[in-house]
């Protein structure tokens, strides 16, 4: 491995924590290995980036004014403190299972993966290459298993599930053991997994310990999905503004802030239900971290979403100039008409 001999730097350092990621969970892992190949490729990676030189290097970019560079440097110690190792085959009779929770590099930006491995493979990437697995606040409360048998959705296609599918499977509780099981890909294409059977106390133990560890989690999206919940469970509180929650974003590469995109109509009806030749806008408020308790925070954003309008302050970034003027509000100049 050449990279041992190199002198580090940072994009050699995120560049050699994403083929851990990859060779752990990742769709490098469901490559025709020989015998033993991948643990030791992966064994060798792990040494050099706990190496003296790059915990070195990782430690002084995390002290960088640059805030891209402390991002960057943040999330590679908190990757390779918590790299797993190839997980064990299933033992006793039953299948294993692990949860692998992978945030990509910022400077690469793109979505939190909640990549789940049985015996050591990942499923979604061996199954469905359309796209990408939900991140953790999507799926993990999901995945608990009752007597009832629930399908559940792993993964959604890059273009939405109407386009091009999703992966779905069926869970199950049987006394002791809970089964995966009927596994579909929604868009028809062919599943070629097998069912799993797993120790249900086992299957809860690893589920659970998922669930309860944020801390691959940067403030920012800790703040978000406060907001979210918050504001999911008053929905009339946009509403009354006219307005209907789409997201409450934070980005990987914008750790520092957190993104609000709600839509806005004449009359106020749920989204399903829009028609094409209604005028509506979609509006994007971004709010910063100020540095005070993230739940303190969420609470005082809420309440002023609460008190004011939010479409006095926040930004138009898609809908049209003709709905806007139908709607009365002035379209920016930065946006080019298509």
């Amino acid at each position: 491995m050449q990279a041992a001999t190199a002198n580090p730097a940072l994009d050699l350092v995120a560049a050699a924590v994403t083929l851990a990621q990859e060779l752990v969970s990742g769709h490098a892992a469901c490559l025709p290995w020989s015998s033993g190949t991948l643990e030791a490729t992966l064994e060798r990676l792990r040494r050099l980036l706990v190496s003296a030189r790059w915990i070195d290097l990782l430690q002084e970019a995390a002290r960088s004014p640059d805030a891209m560079t402390r991002w960057r440097a943040g999330w590679a110690q908190r990757a390779v403190g918590t790299l797993p190792p190839v997980p064990p085959p299933g033992q006793d009779g039953y299948d294993h299972l692990a949860v692998h929770v992978v945030v990509p590099d910022p400077a690469l930006s793109g979505p939190v993966e909640t990549r789940l491995l049985v015996n050591g493979r990942p499923v979604v990437a061996k199954a469905f290459r359309a796209g990408t697995p939900y991140p953790p606040e999507l799926l993990l409360d999901d995945l608990g298993a009752a007597e009832e048998p629930r399908e559940v959705r792993l993964a959604e296609a890059y273009r939405t599930e109407g386009c091009c599918g999703a992966l779905y499977v069926t869970i199950a509780r049987d006394d002791g053991t809970v089964v995966w099981r009927d596994w579909r890909d929604s868009s028809g294409q062919a599943v070629t997994l097998e069912p799993a059977c797993f120790a249900a106390d086992a299957y809860e133990e690893v589920i659970g310990r998922a669930v309860g560890d944020r801390g691959w989690e940067w403030r920012a999206r800790t703040l978000a999905w406060e907001v979210l919940r918050l504001l999911r469970e008053d929905p009339g509180l946009l509403s009354a503004w006219q307005c209907e929650l789409h997201h409450v974003h934070a980005a990987v590469d914008r750790q520092d802030e957190i993104e609000i995109i709600f839509l806005h109509r004449r009359r106020p009806s749920p989204l399903e239900d829009w028609t094409d030749d209604e005028p509506w806008l979609q509006f994007s408020l971004t709010v910063p971290l100020d540095g005070t308790d993230v739940n303190s925070q969420a609470a005082r954003l809420v309440n002023r979403l609460r008190g004011d309008d939010p479409k006095a302050y926040a930004e138009i970034i898609s809908g049209g100039r003709e709905f806007a003027e139908m709607l009365g509000f002035p379209w920016p100049d930065c946006y080019e008409e298509e």
